[in-house]
């Protein structure tokens, strides 16, 4: 009797929160890039530390919450699987008791 693993709804979850959060991280890219442009076509002098500041500052918490929803969802598929695991564990030797008597 062999039964499968599940992926549970909470790792899921999570995984499609981080795949969100890297589609935010890449339009406020996007948008950065489009403000910094601006910014040259208007004549101002922009320096290589205030454009990366730039960068920094509107993409890299998103890429921080993509990676730790994504954490959390490999934690959640872990827990997951070794909680049914142990339900198995425990199924078959209450099998084994129920054979013996």
């Amino acid at each position: 009797m062999k039964k499968e693993l599940k992926i549970s709804a909470a790792s899921i979850l999570f995984y499609v929160a981080a795949v969100v959060f890297l589609g935010i991280a890449v339009f406020y890219i996007w948008q950065t890039y489009v403000m910094i442009s601006n910014y040259a076509e208007a004549g101002q002098s922009i320096n290589i530390t205030a454009a990366l500041d730039n960068y920094f500052t509107y993409c890299a918490p998103y890429f921080a919450y993509a990676i730790l929803c994504y954490g959390l969802g490999v934690v959640m598929g872990k827990l997951t699987n070794l909680t049914h695991v142990m339900s198995l564990c425990l199924e078959s030797t209450q099998e084994e008791k129920e054979i013996e008597k």
